[in-house]
C-alpha cells in the first residue's frame, strides 16, 4: 500500500497552537495578580488575542488529518479503538491526576462527572469536545464525501463560504439557543447549549469543515493561502487591532481598574471572523517554515508539535510549577516579564516531560504517543 506523503505543516501547527494555549492560560492566571499595571494588561491584551487561534487550529487540524488519511476501506471499529488508546485513555489518566490535586479522593461519583464533563482541569474542556467529532466522524465523512462527489470545482467552494456564513450567523444565537432550550429543556441537549456550550462540537464546526477541506485537497489549499494572502491577512490585522483596542478599553470600569478579556470569548460574531482569517495566517506562516525544514524555529515547532497532545494535557501541571518559581525568584520583575518566563517554563517542562513518557513502555498510555529510537532519529535529521 502506498502511503500518502506527510504534510510538512501539520507538526508546525500543532507546535503553534500549543504554545498558544500555554500563552492564554498563563495570562488568565497573571491577569489577576494585584501586581498588575495598565502597561501589563496592555501587553497581555495583546499577547491574549494574537493566540485566541488555538482551538481553532487544533479542530482546522483534525479535520484536516482525518480526511487526508481516509481511505475506502474505512472500519468504524478500528478507527474508534484507536482514538479511545490514543486520546480518551491518556485523558481519563490525566483526569484522574488532577482531580487528585483539585479534589482530593473522597468521592468516585464526583469525578466520573468531571472526567465525563472536562471538568477535572480547567483546559481538558477541548478533549470532551474534539471527541465528539471523533465519535461522529462517520457522519461527517458520509456528508464530506457526498458534497465532494456532487458539488466539485466551484459549487464545493460556495458550500465552504456557505457554511461560513451559517457559521457567523449561528455565532450570533447562541445565547439565544440556550435560552430556547433553557425555557423548553431536552435531556442532555439543554446542558450541551447552556453550561456546557463551550465544548459542544457543533460550536466549532467551520473549523473542522476548513481541515476537511484542506485535507482533501492538500495542493489546492496551499496555493489558496498563498494567492489570497492579500485578502485575509489585512482582515487579520484589522480584527487584531480591534479586539485590542476593545480589551484594553474594558479594562476602566467604575470600580477601578479591573482585567478582563470577555469580548475575546471564542463563540462570538466578529471573532468567528477573526478566527478564520487567523487559521488562514498561522497556516500560512506554517508553509514558510516548511520550506525552510532545516531551520531553528521549523525544528523547534515541529519538535514542539510531535509532542503536542501529551504537553497539553500535562500543561496545567507545569504552570503550577512555573507558578512556584515565580513565587520564590521572579516576584521584582515585571508582571508581564514572569507571565513570559513562567509560560516558557511550562511549555518546556511538559514537552520534556512528555518526550521522556513516550520512550517508556506504557508511557503512551499517558502521552498517547510511543516513539522509537530509530524514527527519532529519521525525524530529526
Amino acid at each position: 500500500m502506498i502511503r500518502k506523503p506527510k504534510i510538512l505543516e501539520i507538526q508546525s501547527l500543532r507546535g503553534l497552537a500549543f504554545l498558544a494555549v500555554v500563552m492564554q492560560h498563563a495570562v488568565a492566571h497573571y491577569a489577576a495578580v494585584p501586581e498588575m499595571q495598565l502597561g501589563d494588561g496592555v501587553m497581555m491584551a495583546i499577547l491574549l488575542v494574537l493566540s485566541k487561534f488555538a482551538v481553532p487550529v487544533f479542530v482546522f487540524i483534525t479535520g484536516l488529518v482525518l480526511f487526508y488519511n481516509d481511505k475506502d476501506d474505512f472500519h468504524y471499529g478500528v478507527f474508534i479503538k484507536k482514538r479511545l488508546s490514543d486520546i480518551l485513555l491518556p485523558y481519563l489518566i490525566w483526569s484522574v491526576i488532577y482531580y487528585g490535586i483539585n479534589h482530593g479522593w473522597y468521592d468516585l461519583w464526583q469525578f466520573v462527572q468531571l472526567a465525563f464533563t472536562g471538568k477535572a482541569s480547567y483546559h481538558l474542556w477541548y478533549v470532551v469536545m474534539i471527541m465528539q467529532f471523533y465519535l461522529l466522524f462517520p457522519l461527517w465523512r458520509y456528508a464530506v464525501r457526498w458534497i465532494t462527489r456532487k458539488l466539485i470545482g466551484w459549487r464545493g467552494v460556495a458550500v465552504l463560504l456557505l457554511a461560513a456564513a451559517a457559521y457567523i450567523v449561528l455565532m450570533g444565537q447562541v445565547y439565544v439557543i440556550g435560552q430556547v432550550l433553557q425555557e423548553h429543556p431536552i435531556p442532555v441537549l439543554t446542558e450541551l447549549f447552556n453550561k456546557y456550550a463551550d465544548r459542544n462540537a457543533l460550536y466549532y464546526y467551520l473549523y473542522f469543515m476548513m481541515g476537511a477541506a484542506a485535507g482533501l485537497h492538500v495542493e489546492v489549499w496551499n496555493r489558496f493561502v498563498l494567492r489570497y494572502r492579500i485578502i485575509y491577512w489585512p482582515v487579520f490585522i484589522a480584527l487584531y487591532g480591534y479586539f485590542i483596542s476593545v480589551s484594553v478599553g474594558a479594562f476602566h470600569t467604575s470600580q477601578g481598574l479591573k482585567y478582563n478579556f470577555y469580548h475575546v470569548f471564542l463563540l462570538r460574531p466578529l471573532m468567528a471572523v477573526f478566527l478564520i482569517s487567523s487559521i488562514l495566517v498561522v497556516y500560512h506562516f506554517a508553509i514558510l517554515c516548511a520550506r525552510q525544514p532545516t531551520s531553528r524555529m521549523n525544528r523547534l515547532f515541529t519538535w514542539i508539535g510531535m509532542y503536542s497532545y501529551g504537553a497539553y494535557l500535562a500543561h496545567a501541571v507545569t504552570l503550577r510549577l512555573g507558578y512556584k518559581v515565580d513565587h520564590f525568584f521572579l516576584l521584582a520583575l515585571p508582571v508581564t516579564a514572569r507571565m513570559l518566563i513562567v509560560m516558557g517554563i511550562a511549555a518546556a517542562a511538559s514537552v520534556l516531560l512528555t518526550a521522556i513518557l513516550s520512550r517508556l513502555p506504557y508511557g503512551k498510555w499517558m502521552v498517547g504517543i510511543h516513539v522509537r529510537k530509530r524514527a527519532l532519529a529519521k525525524d530529526t535529521e
